[in-house]
């Protein structure tokens, strides 16, 4: 039978000594929990720039994911020509009237900016009263699937019965469903 060993023995021969020198002894303290606050940080900054991208890349997504267009015109970003590549210039509106019936007529050009070939979507007419209310809405059918990259597309339309308490209009593309 193997022999017990003895038990270390201090500097007091009737104390026991300790199992560890107290004197060299490192204390080890938990560790603190860092502070989240740089990584909530680091979020938010890659959170700002995914956004911003989406915002300066407008063009591009739209492109990608045709079904974006709506949110981007919710927001306000201008889906409108240039997110499309198309521009309409060159508006002119005089009115006349016909069989005692007033008449609005709007002339203007569509230009492809983009450097592919683009859908051409409807233009839209809003009547705007005094109160920057819409008053009346009419919408032009181009008549023109696609536009190569620099054509022009002239347009002409006669609106009939515009609303007559509409003090202006804006001209600009039909969102698409």
């Amino acid at each position: 039978m193997p022999r017990p060993l003895p038990l270390p023995r201090g500097e007091d021969p009737d104390e026991p000594a300790a199992l560890f020198d107290r004197r060299n002894a490192v204390m080890i303290e938990p560790a603190r929990a860092s502070p989240r606050w740089p990584a909530f940080t680091a979020l938010a900054i890659v959170i700002a720039a995914m956004i911003g991208g989406l915002i300066v890349g407008r063009e591009q997504v739209v492109r990608a994911l045709p079904f974006t267009s709506g949110a981007y015109a919710m927001l306000g970003l201008g889906v409108g020509g240039e997110v499309l590549g198309l521009e309409i210039r060159n508006l002119t509106a005089r009115g006349e009237v016909v069989d005692g019936r007033p008449v609005l007529v709007v002339d203007g050009e569509i230009y492809n900016l983009s450097d592919g070939v683009r859908a051409v979507p409807p233009v839209e007419v809003l009547f705007i009263g005094n109160d920057r209310q819409q008053l009346g809405r009419s919408v032009i059918d181009v008549s023109s699937n696609r536009m190569l990259p620099g054509e022009v597309l002239r347009f002409s339309e006669r609106l009939e019965n515009p609303p007559r308490a509409a003090t202006r209009f804006d001209v600009s593309f039909a969102q698409t469903p």
